[in-house]
């Protein structure tokens, strides 16, 4: 996944933080569930590493489903009120306890839970860290659904102009304007095929004109080849009787 951030006002960590928790959201993407199985997970994992204990049971994956749902409801939350209760809620049941630390090929960052803590509830402390950002910038807009008609996953927009629509894991921002480009098309193909309104009218108003000035040329005509008509007989004056 590819998550560019070109907002200095955001550090690193809260940056990655908010790239994992909508790749763990867009796991369910049209009722296609790609943690179907423990398989799904360690893919996730090998795209978002994740540090400390795995016990690798179908508890675990169950419960990283269910934080799956409840990271979903932050890109609806009606207001900062509610997705702070929601932040609030995710590290009070990690017990979050925030610190630095330094391991494989990483420098200094930030985490909240201890390594030996359930993994559903790590992943979701360490989410919350990064919406807690934007709660705190007043940036939740950040958060949105695809722009697609037939998408519903979810991104996060980094960009500084704030534009970005589309989400980067079904090529949805390619196929939106591939689509509209051909409908553009078929208009502008519409529109030189069919005469315009205007042009139409004048055609009826010309076609009406002439068909009455032709009738009324074949009455002229008419009028003007037909016999006369003799003219009774009468008595002529001054005549005797």
């Amino acid at each position: 996944m590819v998550f560019s951030h070109d907002t200095p006002h955001f550090a690193h960590d809260t940056v990655i933080a908010l790239a994992e928790a909508a790749a763990l959201v867009n796991t369910l993407s049209d009722s296609v569930d790609e943690l179907a199985d423990r398989s799904g997970l360690d893919q996730f994992f090998e795209r978002f590493p994740f540090s400390g204990k795995q016990s690798r049971t179908e508890e675990e994956l169950a419960e990283v489903r269910q934080l799956r749902e409840r990271l979903r409801t932050l890109w609806t939350a009606k207001d900062r009120t509610e997705a702070a209760a929601i932040v609030n809620e995710l590290l009070r049941e990690a017990n979050a306890k925030p610190y630095l630390t330094k391991h494989d090929e990483l420098d200094w960052h930030l985490h909240v839970t201890r390594p030996d803590a359930p993994l559903a509830q790590r992943i979701g402390a360490e989410a919350a860290m990064g919406f807690l950002d934007l709660i705190r910038a007043d940036d939740l807009d950040r958060l949105r659904i695809c722009g697609a008609d037939d998408c519903s996953d979810v991104l996060v927009d980094m960009s500084k102009n704030r534009s970005k629509r589309y989400c980067d894991t079904g090529n949805c921002g390619n196929r939106t304007n591939v689509a509209a480009y051909r409908a553009r098309q078929r208009a502008a193909r519409a529109s030189m095929a069919a005469p315009p309104a205007k042009v139409v009218q004048t055609a009826k108003v010309v076609q009406t004109t002439k068909a009455t000035a032709s009738a009324k040329a074949r009455r002229r005509t008419a009028e003007a080849t037909a016999p006369a008509e003799p003219r009774p007989a009468g008595r002529r004056r001054g005549a005797g009787a």
